[in-house]
């Protein structure tokens, strides 16, 4: 668990510092032709990867529980495979038809 774990925290901090750097480069940037659309995707992510990062942590330290821990640094590749299942689930319930 403990090898699972850190290796989710660290995916996470390398996505949470790439959606960093493009903040940075999106601050840096001319802002006459910086819309807000472009702020969203990139301030959304950055909230949301750190909440998790923080969230884990704190669990594993102040909680001192690994397992939970382990699952909340987790939520993204479960979530991403409980859409893959639905898409899958939603395509055959269509006949695999998408027009």
């Amino acid at each position: 668990m403990k090898t699972i774990f850190w290796l989710a925290v660290t995916l996470e901090s390398a996505g949470l510092v790439y959606f960093i750097r493009k903040a940075w480069l999106l601050l840096r940037a001319d802002q006459r032709y910086v819309y807000p659309e472009y702020y969203r995707q990139v301030f959304y992510p950055i909230l949301v990867l750190s909440i998790l990062l923080i969230a884990s942590l704190l669990i594993k330290y102040y909680f001192h529980s690994d397992r939970p821990a382990t699952f909340v640094a987790l939520l993204p590749v479960i979530m991403l495979v409980l859409a893959l299942v639905g898409i899958i689930v939603g395509t055959i319930l269509v006949g695999g038809k998408w027009h």
